[in-house]
């Protein structure tokens, strides 16, 4: 793992940034010997960015963890995360990014009552009621990007085990409190042949969508309706996002890629 501060890793990237292509690998070597500032004891593998820096939990940040080839510079994999300043009432954003896939959720809180059909929750996955997975149903979801929306039918899952194991924070699951969760995969063309899987239609309009909204720079309006008319509304601020995240990170978790 790096043991650099997130100042010093941000300072990290700052470098790899400014530096042409053919400069990288020398910079590095640049690291390795001490010869720049500060040491990264493993600034090749693996770089860690942290917008908000804060302890001792970070909140209203985008959190990067990536690796990358010590001498190509290529992305090898990658996990993004934004941590709202109120979670629960606000969502979270998670991408986890590999060569051949990469999955789309968001996490959030809900009261029990909320979401009770004739004093029961909704549980299409009961035999894990025993475990803390208490809800799991189809809801109706709308994601709007500027003029274009889409309605989707996505299964959405809630227990009370625990608040979140995305990120640390203050905040515990209070009694009749449910930690939500849904996700996408979208499949790669890198996916090799012998290994059966492609990305369902709608998954495949959502990346479209996300493409878009990331290319575009324009907020992903998520409105999340359950059976019994209960709704939510969440905002990812893409603008935001696009700024802090290293362009080769977007790239290959969303913008660079094309489904198999």
């Amino acid at each position: 793992m790096n043991s650099s501060t997130p100042n010093a890793l941000q300072k990290s990237y700052q470098i790899k940034a400014f530096l042409p292509n053919r400069s990288k690998k020398f910079a590095k070597m640049l690291l390795y010997i001490g010869f720049i500032g500060y040491v990264s004891t493993s600034y090749a593998d693996e770089d860690k960015l942290i917008e908000n820096p804060s302890n001792p939990y970070i909140t209203d940040s985008w959190v990067v963890n990536y690796k990358s080839d010590d001498f190509t510079d290529k992305v090898t994999e990658a996990t993004v995360l934004y941590i709202p300043p109120n979670f629960g009432e606000q969502a979270a954003f998670f991408l986890r990014c590999k060569p051949y896939f990469t999955n789309f959720s968001m996490q959030y809180t809900e009261q029990e009552k909320n979401l009770t059909e004739n004093g029961k929750l909704p549980n299409a996955s009961d035999k894990f009621a025993k475990h803390g997975y208490v809800y799991d149903d189809k809801q109706d979801m709308k994601v709007t990007v500027g003029d274009d929306s889409e309605n989707y039918t996505l299964s959405v899952g809630g227990q009370n085990n625990h608040l979140t194991k995305l990120f640390k924070t203050e905040k515990t699951l209070q009694p009749g409190q449910l930690g939500m969760s849904w996700f996408y995969s979208f499949t790669f063309k890198e996916m090799p042949s012998f290994r059966p899987g492609k990305t369902p239609d709608d998954q495949r309009d959502f990346f479209t969508q996300l493409n878009q909204a990331i290319k575009q720079q324009k907020d992903i309006k998520f409105s999340l309706k359950a059976d019994n008319g209960h709704k939510r509304d969440f905002t990812m601020d893409t603008q935001r996002m696009v700024k802090f995240i290293p362009p080769e990170v977007m790239d290959f978790c969303i913008t660079n890629r094309q489904l198999k």
